[in-house]
């Protein structure tokens, strides 16, 4: 097998990844939140199902046909093999607010949108850096040349770099916005 669709919002569970050991890639259709450390390789539970017992380890790509409403802390911790998250309406982020944010991954980083703030600057977060970046999948560094949306980011949310040993530099220069930095 080397796909699978339609995956239900209530399947993230073991019958979701039964017998798809060889999987590279999943798209899920009407999953609008995304837990915590969801597609983490180390062991945590969801309900009652250990995730990183059912997630196959050849894991490259996850996409999402729905809008995510709701995104977890470094859902995709420890996932040194996926390199890629693709969003329902990348490049359509209208509409997007705080309680309906817009989610884009552009070389291994996961960015949010959620409108503009009170002085009318976009609202960009950087939700989380992949663990694959620089080592299966993107740049060893963190730079405008690199990274074209560093220049609109004004937040960096908790984490959002843990488990990115590839990483050897960051240069946030171009990030005249950049306000928060999360512990």
């Amino acid at each position: 097998v080397m796909s699978i669709e339609n995956a239900k919002s209530d399947g993230v569970g073991a019958d979701l990844f039964k017998d798809i050991e060889d999987t590279v890639s999943i798209t899920l259709y009407d999953v609008n939140k995304i837990p915590d450390e969801a597609f983490a390789s180390k062991k945590h539970n969801v309900g009652t199902t250990a995730i990183n017992d059912i997630v196959p380890s050849s894991l490259q790509s996850v996409s999402f046909m729905k809008d995510i409403v709701e995104f977890g802390e470094t859902p995709f911790a420890n996932s040194k093999n996926i390199a890629g998250v693709g969003f329902y309406g990348e490049g359509d982020s209208s509409g997007a607010s705080d309680s309906n944010p817009y989610y884009w991954s552009s070389n291994g980083i996961i960015y949010s949108y959620t409108g503009l703030d009170s002085d009318g600057k976009e609202k960009i977060a950087i939700e989380e850096c992949l663990p694959s970046r620089g080592e299966s999948g993107g740049n060893t560094t963190v730079e405008p040349e690199n990274d074209a949306d560093l220049s609109r980011v004004n937040s960096i949310k908790d984490k959002a770099f843990m488990n990115c040993d590839s990483i050897k530099s960051f240069d946030l220069s171009s990030a005249e916005s950049l306000r928060e930095i999360s512990k």
